[in-house]
């Protein structure tokens, strides 16, 4: 391949030779002294590369960073980007860039590693060939100090004290560089609950709401500042002013179609919002709402009648007037299942199902006999009549309905038609109460009624959309 008898090669390999001869002097020494000069290249770069892989990291958990690692390849195929681990903890701008540098410096160290090594077998290579073209009756220096076993074939020492460099590294990162890798973090975790405190907005910063600072008030009549032409228009829910004075709207579609959780503390306005949304939802589109108040608000009624056209107020507290029949025009299937919801008769997979099994059975027995609906006082003489066998085990069940049965608003064979108000718009506004057992389990009952209405709609007509408004929810699911 190559012409190594002409002129050119002669002339240039040894001129060649001779310049890279300074670069690679060092290597011709005894092996002990190989093995030492290659611990010390060992040693350097591999405390470099641990010190920048530890620093491009500093501050984040290395469990929650292999655990996010290794969920993220598992759902996407491929390794996790570098950028998408140091922005596990939403870090600021100087935080994410000091990473990003700590991430190149440990690349860049991998990097010249790699570049040394192979330079130097190529720089060897190259100078050893030229030797032998200088000076072809003897050994090269490279032959004679790497591959001979009169110096222990250094080139052996080369590697060990390479292998022996790195696990020392290791092992001094372990003593006496674990203090400073712990140091750092704290500082950078402290940095980030400081920018946290200051709650700057900057985009991927943390921010702590109870140091949040808002603008002034702006004033907002939120039941007249958007007209029900506006919202029909722009088919939207209107929930208030931003700083700017600008409309808080949410579209109808999202509203129609998503749960909507308010979250607040005490007295910080989450019914009043709701109130006037609602109010726009029956007023503006023509929705129907069934509005749950365990706490008994003060003003949310007079609203709702104030700015309802169809608004109904039913009171389910001891003593108040018969209004309400849950049983009504219920047929023997949706008379048990109301039951059953209503009086925690489902199964939970605890030793008590024993009893619940035989409820339920007696909650079907009852419905049988009533395929057209009841009222409360017939259920429970229902539940009187049970089989003498059966009522034993039942006794938790007729203990609810009397207690049920006790209320004077269910003490009627009409009252309020639900099913009317839900398919035919308006508002129900039903007070119950937080402590009351009897009043929270026909709360409950008169829920599980409302999805009774709802799920049984023809599908193929259309029919005014439903919210539900469960006020202090934990009433609903308590009992």
């Amino acid at each position: 391949m190559f012409n190594t008898d002409s002129l050119a090669w002669k002339w240039h390999i040894p001129e060649l030779a001779r310049q890279i001869y300074p670069w690679v002097s060092w290597l011709y020494q005894e092996y002990y002294g190989l093995a030492g000069a290659f611990l010390v290249i060992g040693l350097f770069f591999g405390l470099a590369e641990l010190w920048a892989g530890r620093m491009r990291f500093v501050g984040l958990s290395h469990k929650e960073r292999r655990e996010y690692a290794d969920r993220y390849k598992r759902d996407n195929k491929r390794p996790a980007p570098f950028s998408v681990l140091a922005s596990l903890d939403s870090p600021g701008r100087m935080v994410r860039a000091r990473r990003h540098v700590w991430n190149y410096a440990y690349w860049l160290t991998g990097a010249a590693g790699l570049a040394l090594l192979g330079g130097l077998v190529v720089a060897v290579f190259i100078e050893s060939w030229g030797e032998t073209v200088l000076r072809p009756d003897l050994y090269a220096n490279a032959d004679y100090y790497l591959l001979q076993p009169a110096n222990l074939f250094g080139i052996a020492w080369c590697a060990g004290g390479l292998a022996v460099g790195i696990v020392l590294a290791r092992l001094l990162a372990f003593l006496l560089l674990d203090g400073h890798f712990a140091a750092a973090d704290e500082a950078v975790n402290a940095k980030l609950n400081q920018e946290s405190r200051r709650s700057s907005q900057r985009t991927g910063e943390m921010t702590d709401v109870r140091h949040l600072h808002f603008g002034e008030p702006v004033p907002v009549n939120a039941l007249a500042d958007f007209s029900s032409e506006q919202a029909r228009q722009e088919q939207a829910v209107f929930l208030g002013k931003d700083e700017q004075g600008k409309p808080v709207l949410v579209p109808r579609d999202t509203w129609r179609k998503t749960n909507i959780q308010i979250l607040g503390l005490p007295g910080s306005g989450k019914s009043v919002m709701a109130t006037n949304a609602l109010i726009r939802c029956v007023r503006d589109f023509g929705d129907a709402v069934v509005y749950f108040d365990p706490k008994g608000d003060a003003w949310a009624p007079h609203v709702f009648r104030a700015h309802c056209p169809d608004f109904t107020l039913l009171d389910l507290r001891p003593g108040k007037p018969a209004q309400l029949n849950l049983f009504r025009d219920l047929d023997q299937y949706a008379l048990k299942n109301l039951l059953i919801a209503g009086l925690n008769l489902g199964e939970t997979g605890d030793v008590a199902d024993h009893y619940r099994i035989s409820e339920q059975k007696a909650a079907k027995l009852i419905a049988e006999q009533f395929p057209q609906g009841a009222n409360i006082q017939q259920v429970l003489a229902a539940a009187y009549a049970l089989p003498e066998a059966l009522k034993k085990d039942v006794k938790g069940l007729i203990t609810r309905l009397e207690n049920v049965a006790d209320l004077s608003v269910l003490q009627t064979d009409s009252g309020i038609d639900v099913a009317g108000i839900i398919n035919g718009g308006g508002c129900l506004y039903v007070i119950g109460s937080m402590d009351d057992e009897a009043v929270i389990r026909v709360q409950k009952m008169l829920f599980a009624r409302c999805a009774q209405i709802i799920i049984a709609r023809d599908e193929f007509r259309e029919w005014p959309h439903v919210s539900v408004m469960l006020d202090e929810i934990k009433y609903l699911l308590s009992k």
